[in-house]
């Protein structure tokens, strides 16, 4: 558990976040398939990616991005550009990164 400063209380904290700045480039980890793009109230804009061996990666807090639903991607591809998490403003500007196996 760790204290969300933003939230004012203490939660699991299920990613690993990058330290970026606004508008940065936010790149795929590797080869996938885009699964969804979405805005979400807690953590803004969200790229799902489906990066194969049942390993799928959800990209947070994004401003824009640049690719949609049923795109191909390669590694290091621009997926969008670094924005705010609601959830997470009191931290410093960061991507956060979660990720799933086989749905856990």
């Amino acid at each position: 558990m760790t204290y969300d400063d933003t939230m004012g209380d203490f939660r699991a904290h299920t990613a690993v976040d990058f330290k970026g700045n606004q508008g940065d480039d936010v790149v795929a980890i590797n080869d996938g398939l885009v699964l969804k793009v979405y805005n979400d109230n807690l953590y803004g804009v969200v790229v799902e990616i489906d990066h194969g061996g049942k390993l799928v990666a959800k990209y947070c807090g994004l401003e824009s991005a640049t690719v949609k639903a049923g795109d191909s991607v390669s590694i290091n591809q621009p997926i969008g550009t670094l924005g705010k998490i609601p959830c997470e403003s009191a931290q410093e500007m960061h991507l956060h990164f979660e990720t799933a196996v086989d749905g856990q």
